[in-house]
C-alpha cells in the first residue's frame, strides 16, 4: 500500500506542478499593473460578450473606445485585430452605408499595414548594425549611413517607427565616434516617451534603457552636467513594476558609479557600497550581464585606489558570482558577454594579492587568469602583457623595477588600463 501511496505521488507530482504554476500565472496576471494592452484585451472581451447577446450598440461603443486606444498607442496590430470584428459587425448587422463603412475600414487598415511595414523594415536595419557592432566594436557605421538616408523621421507615422530611426542614427554616430550627433539621436527618442505620458507608463524599461543610451553619449562627449540633470528627473519617476524599479534602480546605481569615477571621487564610490550590493541582490533577475560586472568592477577599483584591498577583493569576486539571467544566445553576437570586464578582473585580483602580499595566491589567481584569457583568444590584448609581466613580479624572475617601468612604458596612453597604469605609477614610487 505504501508503495503504491508513494508511486502515486511520484507519478502526479509533474501535474501537480503544472497546476500550480498556472494557478501563480493566474495570480499574478490578477495583480498585474494594468497596461494599455490589457486594457483593449478586456474591451476585445466585452465587445465578444455584448454580441452573443445581441446588445448591438454597446459592442459598437466598445470598438470605438478600443479604435481610440490603440490609435493613441500606436498599437497597429491591436487595431488590426480591432478593425477585423467591427468588418465582421458591419457586414452582419448594417445595411445603410455599408460599402463607406467597410471602404473606411479597409483604408485605415492598410495604413496600419503600412505602418507596420515601415516599422519592420527599420527594425531590421536597426538589428543588423546592432549584431555587427556587437560582433566588433569597431564596426564602419559608413556601411548603415545608406540604409538610414533612406528614411526621413518627420515622414515616420508611428511611434515604433520613430524609435528605431533614432536609434539606428544613435549607433551609427557612435560607430562613428560623433557623439554629439549620438547625444541628439538619443535626446529624440528620449522626448518621445515623454511626449505621450500613457506611452512612457507602458514603456518604462524601454524608456529607462534609452535612457542609458543618453547618459553614456554625454560621458563620452565630455558632458557629464548634462547627464547628472537627466539622473535627478529619473529619481523623480515612480515605476508600478518591480521589473521597471529594477531598471530605474539598476540605471541609477550604474550611471552615479561612472561619473563619480570618472571625478576620481573613488570615496564617495565606496561609501554608496551598501546601497550597491541592496540593488545588485534586490533586481539581479533584472539587471542586464554586462551593467552588473561592470559595477562590481568599478565598485573594486575604488577600494583599491582607496587602499581598501580586502574590499576589492570582495567586489573581485563578485564579478565571477555574477550570473547571466538573460536569455540572448552568446554564439549570435560572436563573442562572450562581459568577456574583458571578466578578464580584467581576473588579472586585478592578481594585483591585489601581489599587494597583500600573498603571493601564493597571487600564483593561483595567475594561473586562472592565464587559462581564462588564453581559452577566450586574448593572448593578443594589452592584458595579456600585464598578466605576464605580473608573473615575473610573482615568480622574482625579474628585476621588480625593470618590469615595472616596462609595464608603465605599455600603458601610457591606454585611456582602458587606466587602473592599471595607477598602480604601476605608485609602485614605482615605492
Amino acid at each position: 500500500m505504501k508503495q503504491a501511496a508513494k508511486q502515486f505521488q511520484e507519478s502526479s507530482l509533474p501535474s501537480l506542478k503544472n497546476q500550480l504554476y498556472n494557478e501563480l500565472l493566474e495570480s499574478l496576471a490578477q495583480g498585474s499593473v494594468n497596461t494599455v494592452r490589457s486594457e483593449l484585451s478586456r474591451l476585445i472581451d466585452e465587445t465578444e460578450i455584448l454580441l452573443e447577446r445581441g446588445l448591438l450598440k454597446q459592442a459598437l461603443t466598445r470598438i470605438e473606445k478600443a479604435k481610440k486606444l490603440a490609435t493613441t498607442h500606436h498599437l497597429h496590430f491591436q487595431f488590426l485585430e480591432i478593425s477585423l470584428l467591427h468588418r465582421r459587425i458591419v457586414r452582419q448587422y448594417k445595411t445603410r452605408d455599408l460599402d463607406d463603412q467597410l471602404m473606411d475600414e479597409q483604408a485605415a487598415c492598410g495604413e496600419r499595414l503600412d505602418w507596420i511595414r515601415e516599422e519592420f523594415d527599420l527594425l531590421k536595419s536597426y538589428e543588423a548594425q546592432f549584431l555587427q557592432t556587437r560582433k566588433d566594436r569597431s564596426t564602419q557605421g559608413a556601411k548603415a549611413l545608406p540604409e538610414l538616408s533612406k528614411w526621413n523621421p518627420n515622414d515616420l507615422c508611428s511611434f515604433e517607427g520613430k524609435a528605431y530611426y533614432y536609434l539606428l542614427s544613435q549607433l551609427n554616430a557612435n560607430s562613428q565616434r560623433q557623439y554629439d550627433q549620438a547625444i541628439q539621436a538619443a535626446r529624440q527618442l528620449i522626448e518621445l516617451f515623454e511626449t505621450n505620458e500613457a506611452l512612457m507608463a507602458d514603456n518604462l524599461p524601454r524608456y529607462f534603457r534609452s535612457v542609458t543610451n543618453y547618459l553614456n553619449a554625454c560621458i563620452r562627449a565630455g558632458r557629464p552636467d548634462e547627464a547628472r540633470q537627466k539622473l535627478e528627473e529619473i529619481k523623480k519617476i515612480k515605476p508600478k513594476s518591480f521589473y521597471a524599479e529594477g531598471q530605474k534602480q539598476s540605471l541609477l546605481v550604474s550611471q552615479e558609479i561612472i561619473l563619480l569615477f570618472q571625478e576620481k571621487n573613488y570615496g564617495q564610490i565606496t561609501f554608496l557600497a551598501p546601497k550597491v550590493k541592496s540593488v545588485l541582490n534586490k533586481f539581479a533577475v533584472f539587471i542586464p550581464f554586462e551593467r552588473a560586472l561592470g559595477i562590481a568592477y568599478n565598485m573594486a577599483i575604488s577600494f583599491f585606489l582607496k587602499g581598501n584591498l580586502e574590499g576589492a577583493l570582495e567586489w573581485l569576486n563578485t564579478c565571477f558570482q555574477t550570473k547571466d539571467h538573460s536569455e540572448l544566445n552568446e554564439k549570435v553576437v560572436g563573442k562572450d558577454i562581459g568577456i574583458y570586464v571578466q578578464g580584467s578582473a581576473m588579472v586585478f585580483r592578481v594585483i591585489v594579492c601581489i599587494e597583500l602580499g600573498n603571493m601564493k595566491l597571487a600564483k593561483s589567481f595567475l594561473e586562472q587568469a592565464a587559462y581564462y584569457l588564453e581559452n577566450r583568444s586574448l593572448t593578443g590584448d594589452l592584458l595579456w602583457e600585464i598578466l605576464s609581466a605580473l608573473k615575473k613580479l610573482v615568480t622574482n624572475k625579474e628585476d621588480r623595477m625593470k618590469v615595472l617601468l616596462g609595464l608603465k612604458e605599455s600603458l601610457q596612453g591606454q585611456a582602458k588600463y587606466e587602473e592599471y597604469l595607477i598602480w604601476v605609477e605608485r609602485a614605482c614610487g615605492k
